[in-house]
Parts: C-alpha cells; sequence; structure tokens
C-alpha cells in the first residue's frame, strides 16, 4: 500500500520543510556537473596526442569523477535522513521509480545519438583523406 509522504512531517523525505534544501542542493549537484564535464572533455583532448585516445579518455573521466566527488564533498551535508519510522515500502517504490526514470532516459539518449550520430559517422573520411564508400548491396555487387 502506497502511503502520502505527506503524512509524515517529520525529518526524511516527506518532510515539506527541508524540501527548499534539498532542491537547491540537487540542482547546485547538477549545475555544476555540466561544466566539470565540459572541462572534462576539453582538458581530456590535450594529453590524447601523447596518451592515446583511450588513456586521455580515461584521465578525463577519472578528473571528471574527483572533481564531481569534491564539489559534492563540499556541499553541505544533508540533514535530511530517512528516519526508522518512514515507510520503507515508499521509499523502495521511489528508488525503484527513480532507477525506471535513469534507465528510460539513458536508454532514449543512447538510441537518438545513435540515430543521428549514424549518418556523420558514415560519411567519414580515411586517414588518407579518400572518401570511404558506401556500403553496397548485394544487387549492386552483380
Amino acid at each position: 500500500m502506497l502511503v502520502s509522504a505527506a503524512v509524515h512531517r517529520g525529518a526524511g523525505p516527506g518532510n515539506p520543510d527541508t524540501i527548499g534544501q534539498r532542491t537547491t542542493l540537487f540542482f547546485l549537484m547538477l549545475l555544476l556537473s555540466v561544466p566539470l564535464g565540459a572541462g572534462a572533455i576539453i582538458l581530456g583532448r590535450r594529453p590524447a596526442p601523447r596518451l592515446g585516445n583511450w588513456n586521455a579518455t580515461l584521465t578525463a573521466g577519472a578528473g571528471f569523477a574527483v572533481a564531481t566527488g569534491l564539489a559534492f564533498l563540499f556541499l553541505p551535508d544533508n540533514t535530511d535522513a530517512v528516519e526508522p519510522e518512514f515507510p520503507a515500502a515508499l521509499l523502495w517504490e521511489f528508488r525503484v521509480a527513480s532507477i525506471s526514470v535513469q534507465l528510460v532516459l539513458w536508454t532514449v539518449f543512447a538510441v537518438v545519438f545513435g540515430v543521428l550520430a549514424q549518418r556523420p559517422l558514415a560519411h567519414r573520411t580515411d586517414p588518407a583523406g579518400a572518401e570511404t564508400a558506401e556500403p553496397q548491396s548485394a544487387s549492386t555487387l552483380g
């Protein structure tokens, strides 16, 4: 049975007195992740000629993780811990819904990116500068 979070007005996810602070911290972390991600992309390109693309990407990803972790550490703590009397079923349903939203979001991003990237990648040039040939169908190979 789903119990409304509004019934539980103590500390925890159902506390309307702390929703402003929690929302501000969430969006602040989200806002920080955008320039940190862009910085990782920009800084990841610099060592690529020396380290190779794969190692430069791993280095940039590690730098992003460290910078995001530091931002997380320096943001104020969440004083809104889940109290023992908060319904476990409601918390579980929220977590399942959150994971489901993430799964759908990233799946849609991947599919849309794949479709949009397919055409430009099909027309890439090889290292010698010659245009790559379009794949031929079996009927045109004669």
